[in-house]
């Protein structure tokens, strides 16, 4: 075989009438070249039915510099054969695994001592486009590349000789395996076609795979004489496929020939890991992923293959998962329906239904597909003083969830009907052009108090209805309550645990004016959870001192840029003890009836259920050390047993100040630090807002904030500390606290000092 490869971009160009450019670019956009182009043909032979397929492929993208660059940077890949025909449906075909690989170095077929194993993760993409002809032919081939920038790249490849026909080189044949759990050896047996020359090599390659679909291991072996009939895969060897995620096995013999031809074996087997059995399937893998006109995944749903006949029977069905991806590991060859189901809602998307012909073959099937959202819309009603303000003054719009502004509409006569967007949740404000009427959202939020604004869920091909809104007008004076919240806190007190779930609400300000005022303008509370009421809240103030700092790029360090000012905080919660914790997942419906006759309600809809403790425990062995000479705090603690927080949870660490028992006014919090960290230092900055000579005790507090819900994890070690003469001793915290006042605190009112960070107080 002879190959030439070479640029025609000058030959052609000049062809054509051109100058000395390089045609179909624009001088500024960058030229590309294409490595490894080259022809393939292969033979395969899967459960005893054989075929031919022929390709032309590439490995390689590198820009004029000779960096590689990705290769979904081509646009188009056309192939003109020998014969004048053309490929032009070129797939990308990414690959990712662990490769074991061992080399048969004296050609014995056996993997002796000398000839060890190297391990390598090997990861890539190629382009292949199937050819009209198999095998392929001799002669010229001719290949054109456009880029997504609009360069062109030409190269033209010559063959001597045809590809090897699979009458003349075919499969091995008959290919059995066995993996004894005893032994721990897998055994490979198969039968020769024909006897095959020197010039041919076999080569072994055992993959373990997850779902039918992840190639997450390969173990691979070289160089092995052609025309053996069994090979047995030695413990040493299977133990690197011995992983708990294996659930199928696939075996392929791979048999390389002359004129760039192979012939491939191939046996798929489902796989129990704990008896090493394995067990045939037979039938073609059928995988794809489901995305939406956006490129993203289709998170939830079901693919379904169907008889293509008059009674159209489900004849296989499987799960999308929360990738989109699917995976029918054992089709039969045969004219199908695929059916694509997204489930009616996944992260708030809808999607029609598609239904496409498809025929399988022989060989593995990748198919994706496409599918679209369905709109929606939402109306509802609105109240106010009729006769002072024209309605036409209204108009309401619909936000998406950056709270960005998506669709407008007019409310006519009191009513509003918002124009159709893709299925989702939205925020709705409504706005007075006259002035006369406050700007707000639903449900009830004020301007100032946007992000706590009410979420409308919009359906697929529905109308949300009764999203109903009344205005008042500017000035009018009302209230409204600021971060009702339900809560579930685990805490570890000096080795002891304590569970807690609770509703509870922050201040209360003016409507209008956002002024904050004092609760006693509270006369009621009751609070509706999903399966009981809560009543006796309790009330408690807090003023304090704080200095707040924030790990805003995740490194488990405090930068300069991650400082905030000392402050002043002031308010007041008030705390109802559930009686089911973790809490419910459910509705949350706040009343509160003022002393002047008026009520406000506030709405949790559809808040997840807390996690028990054992989802997310405090972190365990807490301790504190000082460094008097740099005024430093080093604290460390361990992560519990077996568990390791998600990726999206996060710490905060909280230093309190006490004199003689008494809660002090100074508060040091350090914020969403990685979950997984196991130490802290508080530099001198930090601790010189406790490091005052009246401060006798510290209380620590290393907390877990869960990414899933509104549950986070407190350990607490309470020292006797004085500055001077930098002692810091473990004590026990006192049976009663008292609060700034002076006044007995009860635990739940101690708890509650625990409670800002979840409202952002």
């Amino acid at each position: 075989m002879v190959r030439l490869g070479f640029i025609v971009v000058l030959l052609f160009f000049v062809l054509n009438g051109g100058g000395l450019g390089i045609p179909n670019v624009q001088a500024s956009s960058e030229s590309y070249t294409v490595d490894s182009l080259d022809v393939i043909t292969r033979h395969w032979s899967r459960n005893g039915v054989s075929t031919s397929t022929s390709f032309a492929f590439i490995s390689k993208v590198r820009s004029a510099s000779g960096v590689s660059v990705p290769l979904d940077t081509i646009s188009t890949m056309v192939v003109r054969t020998p014969s004048s025909a053309e490929c032009t449906n070129h797939s990308l075909n990414p690959y990712w695994y662990s490769r074991l690989s061992y080399t048969d170095l004296n050609g014995d077929g056996s993997i002796d001592l000398g000839e060890s194993g190297t391990l390598n993760d090997i990861q890539g993409d190629e382009i292949d486009c199937v050819l009209p002809v198999s095998p392929h032919e001799a002669g010229e081939y001719q290949a054109t590349f456009t880029f997504t920038n609009g360069s062109t790249y030409f190269e033209n490849l010559s063959y001597d000789s045809p590809g090897q026909s699979i009458s003349a080189f075919p499969p091995l044949e008959n290919l059995a395996a066995i993996w004894l759990g005893d032994t721990g050896e897998m055994t490979l047996a198969w039968t020769l076609p024909q006897t095959y020359g020197p010039e041919n090599s076999l080569e072994i390659r055992v993959y373990g795979e997850v779902d039918g679909r992840a190639k997450n291991k390969q173990l691979r072996i070289l160089a092995l004489p052609p025309n053996l009939t069994g090979f047995t895969v030695t413990q040493d060897m299977t133990d690197f496929l011995q992983v708990e995620q294996t659930d199928q096995v696939r075996v392929q013999l791979r048999m390389r020939g002359e004129d760039n031809t192979q012939s491939r074996t191939i046996g798929r087997y489902t796989y129990v890991p704990a008896t090493r059995s394995l067990t045939e399937v037979s039938g073609i893998k059928l995988d794809g992923v489901i995305t939406n006109s956006n490129g993203d995944a289709v998170q939830s749903g079901r693919i379904q293959l169907i008889a293509a006949d008059d009674a159209q029977t489900v004849l296989y069905s499987v799960e999308l998962d929360s990738t989109g991806r699917y995976s029918l590991p054992g089709v039969a060859s045969g004219s199908y329906l695929l059916h694509v189901l997204p489930s009616t809602s996944m992260d708030n998307q809808y999607y029609l239904p598609i239904q496409v012909p498809v025929q399988i073959g022989i060989l593995d099937m990748t198919l994706n597909y496409s599918v679209s959202m369905v709109n929606g819309n939402i109306s509802g009603e609105v109240s106010k003083d009729l006769g002072v303000s024209n309605w036409d003054d209204l108009s309401i719009k619909i936000l998406d969830q950056d709270f960005t502004v998506v669709g407008e509409t007019k409310v006519r006569a009191g009513r509003y009907v918002t124009p159709t967007v893709t299925p989702g949740t939205y925020y709705l404000s409504i706005e007075d052009s006259s002035g006369l009427y406050a700007k707000k959202f639903y449900d009830e939020i004020p301007e100032w108090d946007m992000p706590n604004a009410l979420p409308v869920a919009v359906l697929e091909g529905m109308t949300a209805t009764d999203i109903n809104i009344s205005l008042h007008k500017v000035g009018d004076d009302r209230y409204h309550v600021r971060w009702p919240y339900v809560s579930t806190t685990h805490t570890l007190r000096n080795g002891i645990s304590n569970t807690n779930s609770f509703v509870a609400y922050e201040d209360i300000y003016t409507y209008s004016d956002r002024k904050r005022i004092l609760q006693d303008v509270i006369s009621s509370v009751s609070v509706t959870t999903p399966s009981d009421i809560c009543t006796n809240m309790e009330y408690d103030g807090y003023n304090f001192w704080r200095l707040n700092l924030r790990d805003q790029n995740r490194n488990g360090l405090i930068e300069e840029v991650e400082w905030d000012e000392l402050r002043v905080i002031r308010g007041a919660s008030a705390a109802c003890d559930l009686n089911t914790s973790p809490h419910e997942k459910g509705d949350y419906q706040f009343t509160f009836t003022f002393e002047d006759g008026s009520v406000v309600q506030r709405t949790l809809p559809g808040e997840p259920a807390g996690l028990s403790i054992n989802e997310l425990p405090p972190v365990e062995n807490l301790a504190a050390f000082w460094d008097n000479k740099n005024r430093e705090m080093q604290l460390n603690w361990s992560l519990p047993a077996t568990l390791i927080y998600d990726a999206d949870d996060k710490l905060q660490v909280r230093v309190y100040s006490y004199q003689n028992g008494h809660y002090q006014n100074s508060q040091l919090r350090v914020r969403d630090l990685p979950a997984n960290m196991t130490e802290f230092t508080l530099t001198r900055a930090m601790t010189d807002v406790f490091d005052v000579p009246d401060v006798d005790q510290l209380r620590i507090e290393i907390r877990i904030y869960s990414s899933k819900s509104s549950t986070y994890s407190s350990s607490i070690q309470t020292y006797s500390f004085d500055s001077r003469t930098g002692t810091l001793e473990e004590a026990e915290i006192s049976a009663t606290l008292l609060d700034i006042n002076g006044d007995k605190k009860t635990g739940l009112e101690e708890a509650i000092y625990s409670l800002q960070a979840i409202s952002g107080q």
